[in-house]
């Protein structure tokens, strides 16, 4: 399958969108917390907007249609369907974002289900255990994170012992260089 959208595909699409939902450019632009004269520039095609924006912009117009477009033109390369690795470098944006938010996994798969349009049930297993992966480290990384804390407040709480014991030790902590053998 050949990508033949264009910018001008999403700025039509974003317009029509925003005068169905009754918005100006500018009630959008605050809505979404942007520049009014960003949504100006990608509606008169000048430019796409960043991840995020896009972001803010498709769930203010709960438009799944108008995210999957900016997905195939973002990221023309690594998208086209889920059974050809769904938006490879976005889908693992967003679902780190999502598990982040506290979405479970049947959400999150609930949610690329809808925006693809794909229920082919291989490749909803193939996205569930993707979830579980990012889960997993997410859990791993908040676990190394945890670990790093509590050893940082147990050194903090043995200098604090030592600094009790030896009433000079926090000057010379605080003023290496004036009591160095250099």
């Amino acid at each position: 399958m050949v990508n033949k959208l264009t910018k001008s595909d999403f700025a039509t699409l974003l317009r029509k969108l925003r005068e169905k939902r009754g918005l100006t450019a500018e009630g959008l632009a605050k809505d979404a917390k942007i520049d009014r004269t960003y949504i100006s520039k990608i509606e008169n095609k000048n430019c796409l907007p960043s991840y995020d924006v896009a972001e803010k912009i498709c769930d203010i117009l709960k438009s799944d249609e108008l995210r999957r477009v900016y997905m195939l033109l973002k990221y023309p390369n690594e998208t086209i369907s889920l059974s050809s690795g769904l938006y490879e470098k976005s889908l693992h944006e967003a679902i780190s974002r999502m598990l982040m938010e506290g979405k479970s996994k049947n959400q999150i798969v609930d949610y690329f289900v809808g925006i693809t349009g794909n229920h082919d049930p291989k490749i909803i297993g193939k996205l569930g255990s993707l979830v579980d992966k990012f889960e997993n480290i997410i859990i791993e990384s908040t676990s190394l994170t945890d670990n790093i804390t509590s050893s940082l407040w147990k050194t903090l709480k043995d200098v604090e012992d030592v600094e009790m014991e030896h009433e000079d030790l926090p000057y010379f902590l605080a003023n290496p260089k004036k009591h160095s053998n250099n």
